[in-house]
């Protein structure tokens, strides 16, 4: 309870307001002393209760992932998803978001300090705070999860794999690394083509190799089928084996285009300056 903001109270003072409040002919009263700190940092991390969220002020604060258990996360659901979709390992990412606010709710020094593996009930969870688990959770995620995860999922690592299921569709890879690439050879390519840029000191079989790999490579994309995510082994285009045949000024080439990261490899080894 003094996590969550609600303050001890001596006996006598508790008695005291107890008798006060059934003298008034108000419906409905709370006495209580309030830990105006911790309210603050339940309202930073987004699980203050609604009742009391006009009693402190909101302030922002580091991400619990930063290491410290002090640290409560800020990001919410739009940031959250962003940064679960653009994590190497989405699993990992959220075994290690569940560590961290397991430490924060039991007062750890931080995340290193839980054992995925070790079962909630091992840890030193209650009712209590596995409400707390899940709202910190709810908070951070966007999801509405019951108040019994620490009793339906065994562990951080259990829970962890729940939240990747829910969570699936959001981690899905996107088209927006291979976009920002593109603009990138796009820019290199535009650079060097223009006056006094290195196309100008590039001969003219490397100017036809580069034209007919881009040409080819743009064959490809073109004639993909569409919500197909595409075969490596059934490359299409000029050639045998997806292969690109040039002719070049000094006689025959052929360039392999093995993968997007071949092209790309290739154009910044010729346009390097």
């Amino acid at each position: 309870m003094s996590r969550a903001g609600i303050a001890p109270m001596p006996t006598d003072e508790a008695l005291h307001l107890f008798d006060r409040a059934t003298e008034l002919g108000d419906p409905v009263l709370l006495p209580m002393r309030l830990n105006e700190a911790a309210l603050e940092d339940r309202a930073a991390d987004g699980t203050l209760p609604p009742l009391l969220s006009g009693l402190v002020r909101v302030r922002h604060r580091p991400s619990a992932r930063a290491g410290t258990a002090t640290a409560a996360p800020a990001t919410g659901p739009e940031a959250f998803a962003r940064e679960l979709a653009a994590a190497p390992d989405p699993r990992r990412a959220l075994r290690d978001l569940v560590r961290g606010h397991v430490a924060l709710v039991l007062g750890h020094s931080g995340p290193e300090a839980i054992d995925a593996e070790q079962a909630f009930r091992d840890i030193g969870f209650d009712s209590l705070t596995a409400v707390e688990l899940r709202n910190r959770l709810n908070a951070e995620t966007g999801l509405r999860l019951p108040g019994t995860l620490v009793f339906d999922y065994p562990n951080p690592s259990a829970l962890a794999d729940h939240l990747l299921e829910l969570l699936a569709p959001a981690t899905q890879p996107t088209a927006a690394p291979l976009l920002a690439e593109l603009e990138r050879v796009e820019q290199l390519l535009s650079a060097a083509a223009s006056p006094g840029g290195p196309a100008s000191a590039v001969d003219e079989e490397t100017r036809t190799l580069i034209a007919t790999r881009l040409a080819t490579l743009a064959s490809q994309w073109t004639h993909l089928p569409v919500g197909s995510p595409g075969n490596a082994d059934n490359r299409s285009g000029p050639g045998e084996s997806g292969q690109a045949q040039e002719s070049g000024a000094t006689g025959e080439h052929t360039a392999a285009w093995t993968s997007d990261d071949d092209l790309f490899a290739f154009l910044d080894k010729r346009l390097e300056t």
